[in-house]
């Protein structure tokens, strides 16, 4: 009996799906280049024309309180990479950073 392998891939536009050994491959003789900046430009981070950064800098231009909007941006920044990135334990953060905001508020 042959073991039947998977992988999860995601490509260079942040859409993920399984391979697996009905897919047919053929080797190729060239170095491995990473297309995704994981640094500078992360899928998780981009939608479109925006990225996360942009967008949380814009809500931050509304916010008197250096404190409060830092966790409002943090919070912003795992609701927008959640189904990118780590789901369930996203949303976490971010309503852990929606209750230090509203401690800072106060």
């Amino acid at each position: 009996m042959q073991t039947k392998w998977y992988a999860d891939v995601e490509n260079a536009n942040g859409k993920k799906f399984t391979i697996n050994d009905n897919y047919d491959f053929m080797k190729v003789n060239e170095p491995f280049i990473r297309k995704v900046d994981m640094v500078d430009q992360p899928p998780h981070y981009q939608f479109d024309k925006f990225n996360a950064h942009a967008i949380i800098e814009a809500v931050g231009k509304t916010y008197k309180s250096a404190s409060v909007f830092y966790h409002v941006g943090n919070a912003l920044k795992y609701l927008m990479r959640a189904p990118r990135k780590n789901g369930l334990e996203d949303l976490q953060k971010a309503k852990q950073s929606v209750e230090f905001a509203i401690e800072c508020w106060e």
